[in-house]
């Protein structure tokens, strides 16, 4: 569910989609001896499956991607932390795992066992390194920058749109007036914030994947490059 079969699809990899059967169901068909389960909120299959998984006594297990929201990946609909913890939580560093054990995860059962991504991208430091930041500059801007500082703005989906709407009253940045997703509020505050003139850096915006343009559509001409 989620976002698997976009990812999976785009990499070939063979995979069943069944969103319409019950956590139960699947379990009964596939009879596992470990659930490997993703993390998310209330409602989702993910969670359903630990709970149906935890009732057959069969150990489950959890790959969380980075520490933000700790404390709602196992949350579900409830109030409790740890309502729909699995038996294991693979965490991709150190900084994660001490995030799990604040919220009263056993520390014998969260492994920091590293991120392939993120070793993906370690390993682009040397050749980076060769090529120098100028060059990389010139290669993915153009030559128009010459001494002027870059800064980059990245997109969070979850925090625009209507899953990142806020009540203005409960939030601390106002941003414009008119915006009301969480990213384009701050958004207005960092192109408010940026100095005119000379001294106004190369603004850099970089769009989630999962995000579209037109989200955007009153920002997008006070950058640089997109």
């Amino acid at each position: 569910g989620g976002q698997a079969p976009a990812f999976l699809e785009k990499r070939g990899i063979v995979f069943e989609k069944d969103p319409e059967s019950s956590a139960a169901d699947i379990l009964d068909r596939w009879m596992p001896r470990v659930l490997l389960a993703g993390t998310a909120d209330s409602g989702t299959l993910g969670t359903r499956l630990i709970a149906a998984a935890r009732a057959r006594s069969i150990t489950t297990v959890a790959g969380v991607d980075a520490r933000f929201s700790a404390d709602h990946r196992f949350r579900g609909p409830s109030g409790d932390p740890l309502e729909f913890a699995p038996d294991w939580v693979l965490v991709p560093d150190q900084w994660t795992r001490e995030a799990f054990l604040a919220i009263g995860c056993s520390p014998e059962r969260v492994l920091a066992v590293g991120q392939p991504h993120l070793d993906y991208v370690r390993s682009l430091v040397p050749e980076f390194t060769r090529e120098g930041r100028a060059a990389i500059r010139t290669r993915l801007f153009g030559n128009d920058l010459p001494g002027r500082r870059v800064v980059l703005f990245i997109d969070e989906p979850r925090l625009s749109g209507s899953q990142g709407t806020k009540d203005p009253a409960q939030y601390t940045l106002r941003g414009r007036g008119k915006s009301t997703g969480r990213t384009q509020i701050v958004l207005d505050e960092f192109l408010e914030s940026m100095p005119e003139g000379p001294s106004r850096p190369y603004l850099v915006f970089r769009i989630h994947p999962r995000s579209s343009a037109q989200d955007y559509k009153d920002h997008l001409s006070s950058f640089d490059f997109i």
